[in-house]
Formats: C-alpha cells, sequence, structure tokens
C-alpha cells in the first residue's frame, strides 16, 4: 500500500469514528426528544381531564348556589304565610266584631 493510500485510508477511518461518534450524540437527542414528547402527550392529556372536572366543578357550583337561595326562600315564605294568615284573622275579627256592633250577628 502506498503512502498516500495509507494516509487516505487513516482519513477514512478518522472521519468513520467522528460520524459514529456524531451518530451516537444524535441518537441520545432523539431518545430525549422522544422522551419529551411522550412527557407533553401525557401532559395534553391531564390538561383536558381538569378543564372537564373544573367544568363540572362549575356546574356543582352553579347548581348548589341555586340551591341555597332555594333554601333561604323557605323560611321567608314561610313567616309571609304566617303573617297573611295573621292578617286575615284580625280581619275575621274586625268584621265579626262591627257585625256584633251592628247587631247583625
Amino acid at each position: 500500500m502506498t503512502p498516500e493510500e495509507m494516509s487516505r485510508l487513516t482519513a477514512v477511518e478518522e472521519r468513520s469514528k467522528s460520524n459514529t461518534h456524531r451518530l451516537d450524540e444524535m441518537t441520545e437527542k432523539i431518545d430525549e426528544v422522544h422522551r419529551l414528547v411522550t412527557a407533553m402527550e401525557v401532559l395534553a392529556v391531564e390538561q383536558k381531564h381538569i378543564a372537564e372536572n373544573i367544568t363540572k366543578v362549575q356546574s356543582d357550583v352553579s347548581t348548589l348556589k341555586s340551591q341555597v337561595k332555594e333554601i333561604e326562600q323557605k323560611p321567608v315564605k314561610k313567616w309571609e304565610g304566617i303573617a297573611e294568615k295573621i292578617a286575615k284573622a284580625v280581619i275575621a275579627a274586625l268584621v265579626g266584631f262591627l257585625f256584633a256592633k251592628l247587631g247583625l250577628v
């Protein structure tokens, strides 16, 4: 083998080693990117679940608010009913008293 061929062979071997090293580095980087993509997919799924849960909680809160308002109105309606009955009783007593005074009863 001539010195020129030896030199050329040495250069090819050095380039081959360099390329192998670069390919190994790229393989590691590709693996890192793959892990990153997988993590992003997991995060996207989790974010979707969180959004669904938030929507459900908002719906539940809205329902609870309407139920609380309904419960708050019950005593008011009860007192209104009692006041109405008292007013009717007072009016009936006054009408009865007037009839008695007029001698109609």
